[in-house]
């Protein structure tokens, strides 16, 4: 009975998340209630999954999905579009859903479990995350006048956590440290950044998540197996070229 509880958990979760925010773009009124009923239905679902059956390291990995969802919700408040809603609705059931899954197949059926599985999650989450972040924070900007440190201060908590959880398997303490400290430095450029270039809410993201995903991708070329220079050539160039032409050609707010 426990089996068939935990085996259908990640789906049922989902489906409960998707009606829940669904339901609250029609009952906007309610949403802090619905959104926070919402968190506690994927955490609950992931403490019930991996309760006594994953350690503290396997652990580590879940807070940079939860992170992401709890930050959605403060960009859900700048959806309006149907489309737009239909979109979010659909990502934060997929996030519940891929995360859910991946902490069942590595806590019961370890056989299944993909390769890094959630630490491949994160670093495509990471960058989202952030980029949910600058833009709730730009956006609430026009309502409300945050002072000055906010920006920089989310970022560099930001950071920090999300490069906390995202140590490399393979590294010891020190190097771990120095991530740290890469995290922080990241997060206060990317608050920086939101805070000063008079950009539109979802350039501001875009930039913000660009300047998290760098160092990301740079760490692959540190481990082994490296991937070969003319790749390294070839992304550094993409990221200067999207980097710069999102601050050229978008709309300056």
């Amino acid at each position: 009975m426990m089996f068939l509880l935990l085996r259908s958990l990640p789906i049922s979760a989902a489906l409960g998340i998707l009606f829940l925010s669904r339901w609250r773009f029609v009952a906007w009124r309610t949403f802090p209630l619905l959104y926070a009923a919402s968190a506690i239905i994927f955490i609950a679902s992931a403490a019930l999954i991996g309760y006594k059956r994953l350690a503290w390291r396997e652990w580590i990995k879940v807070i940079p999905p939860i992170l992401t969802f709890l930050i959605a919700g403060g960009a859900a408040l700048l959806v309006e579009s149907g489309i737009q809603q239909t979109l979010f609705s659909l990502f934060v059931s997929g996030l519940d859903y891929l995360t859910l899954e991946l902490l069942y197949l590595l806590g019961l059926e370890p056989a299944k479990y993909p390769v890094h599985g959630l630490s491949r999650l994160n670093l495509a989450l990471i960058p989202l995350g952030m980029f949910f972040l600058a833009m709730t924070l730009s956006g609430l900007q026009a309502f409300i006048r945050f002072p000055f440190w906010t920006s920089p201060f989310f970022g560099l908590a930001y950071g920090a956590i999300t490069f906390a959880c995202t140590a490399h398997h393979t590294s010891d303490k020190e190097q771990d440290r120095r991530w740290v400290m890469m995290g922080l430095l990241v997060g206060a450029h990317a608050g920086i950044f939101a805070m000063l270039l008079p950009l539109d809410v979802v350039a501001s993201g875009v930039v913000s998540a660009l300047l998290f995903a760098l160092p990301f991708r740079a760490r692959r070329y540190a481990h082994d197996p490296k991937p070969p220079r003319k790749s390294a050539y070839i992304e550094s160039s993409l990221f200067a070229a999207c980097f710069f032409a999102v601050i050229l050609f978008s709309r300056w707010a």
